[in-house]
């Protein structure tokens, strides 16, 4: 039989009989019930389905002795509240000379109504100090991370909040002091005693989860998110927090993981030590992940964003480097030729060339634009040193004001218009598509259509235009539809 003897922790609430008791008498006074009885709800801690000795502990509620307890849950200093345990508990703890260990569950799970006087939802005040720590509540998404100094049961925490499921809500948590009014003289301000140690962070540096320590030290408080589940706590408590912090507590109760190396067997050992390469490694992986991705996401933006939303000259570019990417040979022609007196780009692969006009319209783009382009490809011979070419295309970032999947899929429409069409009209939407997916084929066949099947020309100079479809190719607006993947050209 096991000799581990259960860990004393003050819950900080009433214990559960006594909240069955409130919501006894919440139902038989209903409607009728007054705000301080109607109001109250039974807190997370007094649950009665919350296992504490499944997790080493033996809970201590409010009326109970504290002064031998080692942790402290959501302690107050209110009257009637937990005040006068939360002292006894601090009390106990100094007179064995170990640190009062505290977590305090902060800030709002749900938006809604704040006090127009004060720049945050939620606070805790930290003993008999003139000091808080306030919380206000971020956006739904925010993105927190660890702080780069964290380690050791910290870091341990952090991680376990990070990968909590349900996904936290998370708030910014800050310190501050208080103002005292004297009868007899002017108002005193008071700063904040004690600092905070990051845990987990915001891009923007703020603290969300975080350990106050006070000035002398006695004293470590976890702040961590509202929606917590105290057996997330509970858990890191025996395995890590307790460990680290108030390592007599843990030989008092003879924990396994409180015990001296030399007391613990081989398997022990080989084990534990396994336990920590594997969370070694974890991080490691997930560190090299993470960098993997915040670089590919910097250079898909580049792409991503001038192509769905630029105009100019950075549309022009966004496009080369896509076409180069799909392996396609590009040349700035306003570069080259010193001017804008033809098309945009000039593109080749293998034996088949194209001129390529690029154009932004923030609505409905004008026939203009591809009028511009047959009177470019009609004039490209007569430009000195010209090279065969066969044909144009046209790419327009069309309606690039909305967003992209809300544009629509054809930039024209008009019959008469489509059936006198000699050259491939593509969006930069069609094209991201197949960038997205690194279909470079499809892009090449997009761009060049037949002229990649017919045989080199041996004129170098000639100029042809053979009718090419784009819908042909990456499929008409009915067999693509909105966010599917190109039809690769089928060829015997």
């Amino acid at each position: 039989m096991s000799s581990t003897r259960l860990i004393p922790i003050f819950t900080g609430t009433g214990s559960p009989e006594h909240w069955a008791e409130i919501e006894a008498r919440q139902a038989d006074y209903g409607d009728d019930a007054g705000p301080a009885l109607k109001n109250l709800r039974r807190p997370d801690a007094a649950n009665p389905d919350l296992e504490w000795a499944t997790a080493g502990f033996t809970p201590r509620w409010l009326g109970d002795e504290v002064a031998d307890c080692v942790v402290a849950l959501q302690p107050s200093v209110f009257h009637g509240q937990g005040a006068d345990e939360y002292k006894r508990f601090r009390d106990g703890a100094a007179s064995r000379g170990e640190l009062a260990l505290t977590v305090s569950k902060l800030g709002r799970t749900e938006s809604g109504t704040y006090n127009v006087f004060s720049n945050h939802d939620d606070s805790v005040r930290l003993g008999d100090l003139y000091t808080s720590v306030n919380s206000t509540r971020l956006g739904n998404g925010a993105q927190v991370a660890l702080h780069g100094l964290v380690a050791g049961a910290d870091r341990d925490l952090g991680l376990r909040l990070l990968n909590a499921t349900p996904a936290l809500t998370w708030s910014t948590i800050e310190l501050s002091g208080a103002t005292s009014q004297s009868s007899f003289g002017d108002p005193t301000y008071h700063p904040p005693e004690g600092t905070i140690h990051p845990i987990l962070v915001t891009p923007l540096g703020e603290t969300v989860v975080g350990a106050w320590i006070s000035e002398e030290g006695s004293e470590r408080r976890y702040v961590v998110p509202q929606d917590v589940p105290w057996t997330l706590i509970l858990d890191w408590l025996t395995s890590h927090g307790l460990p680290e912090h108030v390592p007599t507590a843990m030989r008092r109760s003879r924990a396994s993981v409180a015990l001296p190396d030399a007391l613990l067997t081989t398997t022990e050992l080989q084990l534990r030590h396994q336990i920590s390469d594997l969370q070694a490694n974890y991080e490691a992986e997930r560190a090299r992940l993470l960098g993997e991705l915040d670089a590919e996401r910097a250079r898909a933006t580049d792409i991503r964003d001038r192509l769905l939303y630029g105009t100019g000259q950075d549309l022009v570019d966004a496009v080369a480097a896509l076409l180069r990417l799909a392996g396609i040979d590009v040349v700035d022609l306003d570069k080259s030729l010193g001017d804008t007196i033809n098309a945009d780009l000039r593109c080749s692969f293998e034996h088949a060339c194209r001129l390529v006009e690029v154009k932004s319209a923030s609505g409905a783009p004008g026939e203009r634009l591809y009028s511009d382009l047959v009177r470019h490809v009609a004039a490209w011979p007569t430009l000195p040193g010209a090279e065969r070419i066969d044909g144009g295309a046209l790419i327009l970032n069309h309606e690039h004001k909305k967003e992209p999947l809300d544009r629509t899929s054809d930039p024209y429409t008009r019959p008469e218009f489509l059936a006198a069409q000699t050259h491939p009209v593509l969006t930069t939407l069609q094209l991201f598509l197949a960038w997205r997916d690194s279909d470079w084929a499809a892009i090449r066949a997009a761009l060049f259509g037949d002229a990649l099947l017919a045989p080199p020309a041996e004129d170098s100079t000639a100029t042809t235009s053979q009718p090419t479809s784009a819908a042909g190719v990456l499929g008409s607006p009915a067999e693509r539809g909105r966010g599917r993947r190109f039809r690769r050209r089928q060829t015997q």
